[in-house]
């Protein structure tokens, strides 16, 4: 509730915009996946640069993941790949290691 209620009453456009994404970060992690979604949403109506619309989109996707199902997921995680690829990397699958990549090292995953 605090990084919500700081970007609220954040005055600088940029800041506060910032500040929302901080605090739909929290939310995604407190689980609160709608509250997530509205708060990204909010961030959106300030100037965000290129960074902050790839965390935009990663925090969509990973709310519609976790709150809809990977179905819904897609096309933010795809959006934000397209965005940023360099944030598109492959990464261990800590269920099943030396899974899940061409070599055996990972899954892919964006962020």
């Amino acid at each position: 509730m605090f990084p919500e209620q700081a970007a609220i009453l954040t005055a600088d456009p940029r800041l506060r915009a910032e500040r929302g994404l901080a605090a739909a970060r929290a939310a995604l992690a407190a689980g609160a996946f709608g509250k997530a979604v509205g708060l990204v949403e909010a961030a959106e109506g300030g100037p965000i640069d290129t960074a902050g619309r790839v965390q935009d989109q990663l925090l969509r996707g990973r709310a519609a993941f976790f709150g809809d199902g990977a179905a819904d997921a897609v096309g933010d995680l795809v959006a934000a790949a397209a965005l940023d690829p360099d944030r598109t990397r492959w990464t261990p699958h800590p269920g099943r290691p030396g899974r899940g990549t061409p070599d055996g090292t990972g899954a892919r995953d964006v962020a």
